[in-house]
């Protein structure tokens, strides 16, 4: 047998010594990539551990600032910042709000931190602010859960049939839908899946045309406070739904005229007011009326009215500071050619003083109107020369020479069929708006973006012939609506 030479040897030698160095170099590696795994967790925990008291300090003190003043806490309609593409360009602490109503809001509060070379770290906290204040001035008839799912396709999950007449408004109560119509019974009271009760022609003499619910907060008890023909305000107990029983009743003072042309037309009660208004009336006969409704036996018409000189056919009140005064307000949608948008000073309702009169392009009357956060949302009859039928207003200061200056606006017009706004509703990142054409033919409710720089982009559609004016809702993430097809009243869903 050949003997192994000295260099076969040393080829051997070199190829072990090789095989341990790769080895000895894998060992390292893989040494080298836990320490570094170990580093990442060591760094992450400690900035987390960092981020969480910085975020919860965060929501401390916008709890506080709530406090202090819920209604002007800033709220944001875009949560994502497109500023924040490069890593630790957001470093810091975030803060994003959304209103639910006007008495709840959300606030999301997201820490990042960058750690060079690593993912950047997110940490993130949520909760739902709320203003009892605000919620029991609205007699608990307050959103205050946040829209979710797709809402760009909503879907129908329930309906019902009122019978005969038209409806004229609707207000959703706890899950329980209040329909007032121009055919006795006056008030149906349903849930989507059908008939509760039907209140009697005894409640009084209709047609009614508008209804806002309640509860009483003195004697806890759920109230349907009605805008009627004769007597014009009515009081309907409705604590028990199959049993509503008519409470208290009152005209409105100062009006010499009778029958249809005296008629109350839209009523909004907040904190133990109702505010009546009806529509123009001639000579010095007053258009807006308040009620101290405490003791709903015996309401109590709280001066002798406000002479408008227009017809009004939107109100939302609402309590807030201007300017360091804290006042209550009133927000109208009314007929004049020269104010489609007013705004009134209420907070002595026996001195009611204007604040702002929006002229609006066109000669075209305002229809519906209500508020989310800071936000006021303006509907109005088609606009036949191009305009523009819905409008956002920045409210948190009426009486600044800039409130007149629409934040958004757009054309609610999506096919060749002229269109009103009917109705308006407003919460988290979505406008609901119930669109309808002069002959109810056709009818849409859209659903918008709520953002006024987005000019209230349109996301999606639902076809709804023939709905009514003021009889769109939201509560519980359902979205309720009225027309005078059948189903009468529908249930929607997002996705």
């Amino acid at each position: 047998m050949k003997a192994r030479s000295h260099d076969d040897a040393g080829g051997f030698i070199t190829l072990e010594v090789m095989l341990a160095i790769a080895l000895i170099g894998t060992m390292f590696v893989g040494a080298t990539a836990m320490e570094r795994g170990n580093s990442y967790w060591i760094l992450s925990a400690r900035t987390d551990h960092e981020a969480l008291p910085a975020a919860a300090e965060t929501l401390e003190s916008t709890s506080a600032a709530a406090d202090r003043d819920f209604f002007h806490l800033a709220s944001s309609f875009a949560p994502d910042d497109p500023s924040c593409t490069a890593p630790g360009a957001c470093d810091g602490v975030r803060r994003v709000m959304t209103d639910i109503s006007t008495c709840a809001k959300t606030v999301d509060i997201r820490t990042e931190r960058h750690l060079p070379g690593y993912p950047t770290r997110n940490t993130a906290i949520s909760s739902v602010l709320t203003d009892p204040v605000e919620a029991v001035a609205l007699g608990g008839d307050c959103a205050l859960g946040s829209p979710s799912g797709n809402w760009s396709a909503p879907a129908p999950t329930a309906s019902a049939d009122i019978g005969n007449g038209s409806p004229a408004g609707l207000d959703v109560y706890q899950g329980i839908a209040y329909i007032v119509t121009d055919k006795p019974p006056y008030l149906r009271i349903v849930t989507p899946q059908g008939p509760v009760a039907f209140a009697n022609a005894f409640i009084g003499e209709g047609p009614f045309n508008a209804v806002d619910v309640g509860r009483n907060v003195i004697s806890g008890r759920i109230y349907a406070y009605v805008a009627a023909v004769s007597p014009q305000l009515q009081i309907i107990d409705v604590t028990d739904p199959h049993n509503p029983q008519l409470t208290g009743s009152a005209p409105l003072a100062g009006i010499t005229l009778k029958g249809a042309q005296a008629q109350a037309w839209r009523i909004f009660v907040y904190g133990g007011t109702a505010y009546v208004t009806a529509r123009y009336m001639i000579s010095a006969n007053p258009e807006i009326h308040a009620f101290d409704v405490n003791d709903p036996e015996n309401p109590q018409e709280l001066g002798r009215g406000y002479k408008a000189s227009t017809s009004i056919y939107g109100i939302v009140v609402h309590a807030q500071s201007v300017r360091g005064t804290q006042k209550r307000l009133a927000y109208l949608a009314t007929t004049s050619p020269t104010g489609e948008l007013k705004v009134l000073d209420v907070t002595d309702p026996t001195d009611i003083v204007p604040v702002a009169s929006c002229d609006l392009p066109g000669n075209y009357r305002g229809n519906v109107l209500t508020l989310l956060g800071t936000t006021l949302y303006l509907g109005r009859d088609t606009v036949t020369n191009g305009g523009e039928e819905l409008f956002a207003f920045d409210a948190s200061d009426p009486s600044a020479p800039s409130f007149c200056q629409p934040t958004g606006k757009t054309t609610i017009g999506t096919d060749v069929y002229s269109r009103h706004v009917e109705a308006v509703r407003a919460s988290g990142p979505y406008l609901f708006v119930a669109t309808t054409n002069t002959t109810d033919a056709h009818g849409q409710l859209q659903i918008r973006n709520a953002d006024p720089s987005s000019n209230l982009a349109l996301l999606g559609t639902y076809a709804l012939p023939g709905l009514a004016e003021n009889a769109l809702d939201f509560e519980n993430n359902t979205l309720y609506a009225a027309s005078t097809a059948s189903p009468h009243v529908q249930a929607l869903t997002a996705e």
